[in-house]
């Protein structure tokens, strides 16, 4: 559950740019730079975009349920099945990823 901010660092050095360029525009995400602070960004300048796309992907893939917009109060692991609950909603599953937004999530 989670990880150090070094784990994910380790993670996410193993691809370079031109992996994560990739990436995003096989999900039909384009990125420019801004010029004035160097970073890439989607085309649309639009955070929803990114979170769309990747919902749609998700979607597509395997057997996989999403929930969105669910306040967490509780997360328990116990012979192999976590539980999480929260807003008088339980679930179950034997794997759970759990996102939460940057600065920009509450705009979302």
């Amino acid at each position: 559950m989670g990880g150090s901010k070094n784990f994910i660092k380790k993670i996410l050095k193993q691809f370079t740019f031109a992996d994560a360029q990739m990436f995003w525009k096989e999900l039909g995400i384009e990125l420019v730079e801004n010029r004035d602070n160097g970073r890439w960004y989607p085309s649309q300048q639009d955070a929803r975009v990114v979170s769309q796309k990747l919902q749609e992907k998700i979607y597509q893939s395997n057997n996989i349920e999403v929930f969105l917009d669910c306040i967490l109060q509780d997360i328990s692991y116990e012979n192999g099945i976590y539980r999480v609950s929260g807003q008088g909603q339980d679930f179950q599953s034997p794997q759970v990823i759990v996102a939460s937004g940057g600065i920009a999530a509450p705009m979302l």
